[in-house]
């Protein structure tokens, strides 16, 4: 894993440290502790929990990349002067947390927000505002790609894995400095030796600089295609997506082998509904 990626990990699931049992996904908007909770579940995710120092560093490590520098809502909250603090996924706080000040004795639900400005330690804020902050939502690693033929490969330097739930797909991309990217996305089981060979930077051949390599293991089944691109980050599919102002452009893959000249890429609009992010009545927040 490494902070110099090829790929903008502001609006994706990103898992944050090799190992980690669930992706995070930071969002912009500076809403109440409450809608920001609403949003984590409209993702099937919660808010970020932070409960050992190991947690604690791959937040901090994780909004550092961000360039954050306003408070963060974190998962915990608790609602009255007598009860105890919580995680959203109703563990209670074990190690008495990093809190920057002392908790006031109130009957409002009180929540935690960590504040770059003070090394990421934590502020007691309302839970329903006025304060409003930022927030990471969390997300499990799926299941299946958590199998010994799974898709999680963690041996390679300067790798990024992303999750795409839209697709069902795991998306790992390793960056290969002036030869460009090299991506797989992975669907379900997989040859690990395979995708470390596609993934290795050392089988770079002469003239992929500055290009995209990618392929799509569905079920043990590698789908190959190649495009050159200036767009950071592919779709998983074998119809990759690529993000635009106007919705969706499709672009075709096309199959590339070594007895045959690459085909004709064509593009086509799509006219999708971009997911909503709010839960609110007044909109849900974009994240960033």
């Amino acid at each position: 894993f490494s902070l110099g990626r090829a790929v903008n990990i502001s609006s994706v699931w990103l898992l944050p440290e090799e190992g980690f049992p669930v992706f995070y996904r930071y969002f912009r908007d500076r809403i109440t502790w409450f809608e920001a909770d609403a949003v984590c579940q409209f993702h099937h995710a919660n808010l970020v929990t932070v409960d050992s120092s190991e947690q604690y560093d791959a937040t901090r490590a994780y909004l550092k990349e961000l360039d954050v520098v306003n408070n963060v809502w974190v998962g915990l909250k608790r609602s009255g002067s007598e009860g105890e603090f919580t995680w959203t996924d109703y563990k209670p706080l074990e190690n008495g947390g990093y809190w920057q000040e002392q908790i006031p004795m109130t009957d409002n639900p009180v929540c935690a927000a960590l504040d770059p400005a003070a090394d990421f330690r934590w502020h007691p804020l309302n839970c329903g505002g006025p304060e409003v902050a930022s927030f990471i939502c969390q997300l499990e690693v799926p299941a299946w790609a958590r199998k010994e033929d799974g898709c999680m490969l963690t041996s390679l330097p300067s790798l990024t894995v992303t999750y795409l739930p839209e697709q069902g797909a795991v998306e790992l991309i390793s960056d290969c400095g002036l030869e460009g990217t090299r991506r797989i996305a992975c669907k379900g089981q997989a040859n690990r030796d395979e995708m470390m060979k596609q993934l290795s930077c050392e089988s770079s051949t002469e003239g992929q600089t500055e290009a995209t390599s990618s392929n799509t293991w569905d079920n043990d089944l590698p789908t190959r295609h190649r495009r050159d691109t200036d767009v950071t980050v592919d779709m998983a599919s074998a119809q990759h997506l690529v993000p635009t102002t106007e919705g969706l452009t499709e672009v075709n893959s096309v199959e590339v082998t070594n007895d045959s000249p690459p085909a004709e890429v064509k593009e086509s609009p799509i006219h999708t509904q971009q997911d909503s992010e709010v839960t609110s009545t007044q909109g849900l927040p974009q994240e960033m």
